[in-house]
């Protein structure tokens, strides 16, 4: 008895190193307490599983996933040899369903779940006369919200196929020729095209310098009394200006920016 005594000062004591005083060490005991704490918590876990033994029972899959139009599935399980097996749903019409078990305890169920129903559960119950009961809820969930997302993003894949995207010529400045039209200051103030090649200069056709740099044609022959048509180059082509006459600003400054903006 004396020699465990000093074992156990010597476990919960400590000696100070600088007094020498021996002490009692808070954190030794706690420790201790804690291994108590657990020692005792797997003790009567173990004595009520042998005093109150529940049946076994496994299921092969808890999360059923079927497919949009899929309205059978397979319920696979084992349990004790000899118990009974009980299904029960309220969403599926499903109360104390009997489930034969096989001699080795292994059982299967041949689900029906209806189209209309996209999420429902199945309580699965294993009994043993002399056991607990073991209860295992099952879910089961259709696909339809993945079948939804795919058919959304198709359609939203062949409407992005379908508008066709802006033919942007220029957009510079204030100046912008884009599907045909011609903008400046974000108002239309004309159309615009790619040709081969400009009208002969000649009577009504006149060939001009902007700036010393851009030659230009203008073709008041060919023109319309409300607007005058005029001949660029501008990235290797031909292209033609077709710039109203009735606006606030003349064609003169509105071919001005244009040109200002291709340069």
């Amino acid at each position: 008895m004396g020699a465990l005594k000093m074992d156990f000062k010597k476990f919960f004591y400590i000696t100070d190193r600088k007094t020498g005083v021996r002490r009692i060490s808070k954190f030794k005991i706690l420790i201790s307490g804690l291994m108590l704490i657990l020692f005792l918590m797997l003790l009567a876990a173990i004595t009520i599983a042998i005093m109150f033994p529940i049946t076994s029972l496994n299921i092969a899959e808890t999360n059923i996933e079927l497919e949009a139009n899929q309205t059978e599935c397979l319920i696979n399980g084992t349990t004790e040899p000899g118990a009974s097996v009980i299904i029960n749903s309220d969403e599926l019409d499903l109360e104390n369903i009997t489930v034969p078990v096989d001699s080795d305890g292994t059982f299967q169920y041949n689900l029906t779940v209806p189209k209309n129903i996209n999420k429902t559960s199945v309580s699965i119950t294993a009994k043993v006369d002399d056991k607990g009961d073991h209860v295992i809820n099952l879910k089961i969930s259709r696909l339809i919200e993945k079948v939804t997302q795919n058919l959304t993003n198709s359609k939203e894949n062949k409407s992005s196929e379908e508008t066709p995207k802006d033919n942007v010529l220029l957009d510079k400045g204030n100046v912008k020729l884009v599907n045909g039209d011609i903008y400046v200051d974000n108002q239309v103030i004309g159309t615009y095209s790619i040709v081969k090649s400009p009208p002969s200069v000649g009577e009504g056709v006149d060939k001009r310098t902007w700036k010393n740099s851009r030659i230009e044609i203008v073709d008041f022959a060919g023109s319309q009394g409300d607007t005058t048509d005029y001949y660029t180059q501008y990235k290797g082509q031909w292209v033609k200006l077709t710039v109203k006459n009735n606006l606030d600003r003349t064609t003169l400054e509105l071919t001005d920016d244009i040109y200002t903006a291709m340069s």
